[in-house]
C-alpha cells in the first residue's frame, strides 16, 4: 500500500530542512495536506519543528599534576636516595618538592666556602661528579700542600712517638676518579723517612712519596 503523496512530500521537506528554514502546511483543492517552504494559502499554518542539538561528548578527564609541595631539607635527602635506587615517584617528588633549589643553593654556598679557602667545600662543588681540571686546579690552590697529581686532605701527629700520617688523595690527570692513600712520615730525617706501608721501603720526603704511589696507582687503575 502506498503512502498518500503529500505524505512523502512533507516527509522530504521536513527531511531536507535546515534548523533555520519555516515549513507550511495547507488544504489542497482535493483535500489533502500540502506542505511547502512558502505560505502555500490562506490557511497555512506553520508546522512546528524541534531539533535536537548534538550533545557535546563530555570532556576528557584531566590527569591530575603534580602539585609543588616544600619538603624539608631531610625529606629531600631521603628522596634523593629513594630516586638514585630508580624510584621513579620519589624522582618526581624530590623535583617538586624543591629539590633543584636546594641543590642549587648548595652549590652557590659552596662555591663561596671554597673561595674562602675551604678543601671540603671545593671538593663538594668541583670534584663531587669527576676529576676534571676545574677540579684540580681548585682543590690544588685551596690544600695546603699539594703536587701536580696529589694533595693532602688531612694529617695527625704524634707528639710522643714523632709520627705524623698524613691523608693524601690522588689526582692524576684523565683519571676517572679518585682515590685516598695514608702516607706515614717520621720526624727523623732519612732516605726512607716517609712510606706507604714499609718502613724500609720509603721515600725522603711526603711529596716524594705521593707522587710515586700516585702514579703506580694510575697505571695500574682499570680503565672504564
Amino acid at each position: 500500500m502506498r503512502a498518500p503523496a503529500w505524505i512523502l512530500l512533507g516527509a522530504a521537506l521536513l527531511a531536507c530542512a535546515s534548523s533555520e528554514a519555516q515549513i507550511y502546511t495547507c488544504k489542497g483543492k482535493d483535500g489533502s495536506r500540502v506542505f511547502s517552504d512558502k505560505r502555500c494559502g490562506p490557511d497555512a499554518e506553520l508546522v512546528k519543528q524541534e531539533y535536537s542539538k548534538p550533545k557535546r561528548p563530555p570532556p576528557k578527564a584531566l590527569s591530575a599534576k603534580p602539585v609543588k609541595t616544600r619538603r624539608s631539607a631531610e625529606e629531600l635527602e631521603q628522596l634523593t636516595l629513594a630516586c638514585d635506587g630508580g624510584d621513579m615517584k620519589a624522582c618526581t617528588e624530590w623535583t617538586m618538592g624543591g629539590g633543584p633549589e636546594l641543590l642549587r643553593d648548595k652549590e652557590r654556598k659552596s662555591e663561596q666556602e671554597c673561595e674562602a679557602g675551604s678543601l671540603a667545600a671545593c671538593e663538594e662543588r668541583y670534584c663531587r661528579e669527576r676529576i676534571d681540571a676545574d677540579c684540580r686546579s681548585r682543590v690544588q690552590r685551596t690544600a695546603r700542600l699539594a703536587g701536580d697529581i696529589w694533595y693532602m686532605r688531612d694529617e695527625t701527629r704524634n707528639a710522643d712517638t714523632g709520627i705524623t700520617k698524613y691523608l693524601v688523595r690522588c689526582i692524576p690527570e684523565g683519571a676517572p676518579r679518585s682515590h685516598d692513600l695514608v702516607v706515614t712520615c717520621s720526624s727523623e730525617a732519612g732516605p726512607n723517612r716517609c712510606y706507604l706501608g714499609d718502613p724500609q721501603h720509603g721515600f725522603a720526603r711526603l711529596a716524594q712519596a705521593a707522587v710515586s704511589h700516585c702514579s703506580r696507582r694510575s697505571e695500574t687503575a682499570p680503565a672504564d
